[in-house]
C-alpha cells in the first residue's frame, strides 16, 4: 500500500456549518451539501466522494481504487466525522470573523446564519456510529449549541469525541459528559496573562477558563491550542512551559487572517527580529520533548520560511 496516499476520502467526513460535506476542509468549495432530501448515507456514497476517492488514487499508478478497497481503507461509512454544525459562540476573538461567531456576525450587522441541520440529521448520524473511531466537533463554540448536546447524548459512553473549546462552559451538562464520556478537548487559550487574553478573546474571562482548565485535565486528555500572530508571539515559549508543567499536549494555528494579525504579514525586518527572538528559545530550551518538537516546528518551518519567502521575494 502507497502510505502516501491520501485516505480522507475513503474514512472522513467533514460537515462545514453552512451545511457542505465532503472529504476535509480542504475540498469544502466543490462538494454536496445536506439537506431534508440530500441524506448523509447518499452523500457518503455518492459522486462527490467517489470523485475524490478516484482522483487520490490516481495520483498513485501503483494504487488504485479497488486497491483502496482490498486494503481496507475505504470503510462501509467512515471511520471519522468532523462536525461544524453552528456558529454560535460566546467569544468575539480578534482573529474571527462572522462565519464562526455569531457575535461578530451580528456586530457587523448581518442576519444569523441559517440553520444548516435539523433532527433529521442526527437521525442519520446514528446509523454512522458503530463504525466510527472518533467524531469531532469544531466551532463556533460546541459547548453553547444544543445540537451538539443532542449528539453526544445519542453516543456511545466509551466512543472517542473530541471538542474544540474556549474552555468557558462547565455547566452540569459538559461536567457529566466529562466524566461518563471518553472526551478530549482541544482548548483554545492564545494568552497566559489576563489583559493580554481578554483582549484576543474578546468576552472572554482568563480566571474562569483557567479555572475551567483545571477541572477539565482532570477527566480529559487535553491539547492547549494557540494562535500565534503578531500581538502575542513573545508568550511561545510560555506556552511550551505551561502545557509541560500541566502535563498537556501544545498544539499551533497560525493566524493568516486578518492581516495585520498575520506574523506572515509582517515586514521582513520585523518577522526578522520575532524568528531570531523565538529560535534562540528553540535552541537553548532544556526539555526537548513533543511539546518542544512542536514549538520548534512554528519557529524553524513556519516562521524561518515565510521569513525567507519575504527576503528572496
Amino acid at each position: 500500500m502507497n502510505s502516501n496516499l491520501c485516505k480522507a476520502p475513503h474514512t472522513n467526513m467533514y460537515c462545514s456549518v453552512e451545511g457542505f460535506v465532503s472529504p476535509c476542509w480542504l475540498t469544502i468549495g466543490n462538494c454536496d451539501k445536506w439537506s431534508e432530501d440530500r441524506s448523509l448515507k447518499d452523500i457518503w456514497f455518492g459522486e462527490h466522494f467517489d470523485r475524490y476517492r478516484n482522483k487520490c488514487c490516481s495520483l498513485h499508478k501503483d494504487f488504485t481504487i479497488a486497491d483502496a478497497y482490498e486494503n481496507n481503507i475505504v470503510k462501509k461509512y467512515p471511520s471519522m466525522i468532523e462536525l461544524e454544525l453552528s456558529n454560535q459562540c460566546n467569544f468575539e476573538c480578534i482573529m474571527c470573523d462572522e462565519r464562526l461567531s455569531s457575535g461578530i456576525r451580528k456586530n457587523k450587522g448581518l442576519p444569523p446564519m441559517p440553520k444548516a441541520y435539523s433532527d433529521k440529521f442526527i437521525d442519520e448520524l446514528e446509523e454512522f456510529f458503530p463504525y466510527l473511531d472518533e467524531i469531532r466537533f469544531n466551532g463556533g463554540e460546541p459547548f453553547a449549541q444544543k445540537i451538539v448536546f443532542d449528539i453526544i447524548d445519542k453516543i456511545d459512553d466509551m466512543k472517542k469525541i473530541n471538542v474544540a473549546t474556549n474552555g468557558s462552559i462547565l455547566n452540569k451538562r459538559v461536567r457529566e459528559y466529562i466524566e461518563k464520556k471518553n472526551i478530549s478537548l482541544n482548548i483554545s487559550i492564545d494568552a497566559l496573562t489576563k489583559n493580554l487574553y481578554e483582549q484576543i478573546r474578546v468576552n472572554g474571562d482568563f480566571d474562569i477558563v483557567m479555572k475551567n482548565f483545571n477541572v477539565f485535565k482532570q477527566y480529559c486528555d487535553i491539547a492547549v491550542m494557540v494562535n500565534p500572530m503578531t500581538n502575542n508571539w513573545f508568550q511561545m515559549k510560555d506556552f511550551v512551559d505551561f502545557c509541560n508543567e500541566n502535563d498537556v499536549y501544545l498544539g499551533y494555528n497560525t493566524v493568516r487572517y486578518p492581516k495585520h494579525l498575520s506574523i506572515q504579514h509582517m515586514p521582513v525586518e520585523m518577522i526578522e527580529d520575532v524568528y531570531l527572538t523565538l529560535h534562540k528559545q528553540v535552541d537553548t530550551y532544556p526539555n526537548k520533548n513533543h511539546n518542544w518538537k512542536r514549538f520548534e516546528y512554528l519557529v524553524e518551518t513556519q516562521i524561518k520560511n515565510w521569513m525567507l519567502e519575504k527576503w528572496n521575494g
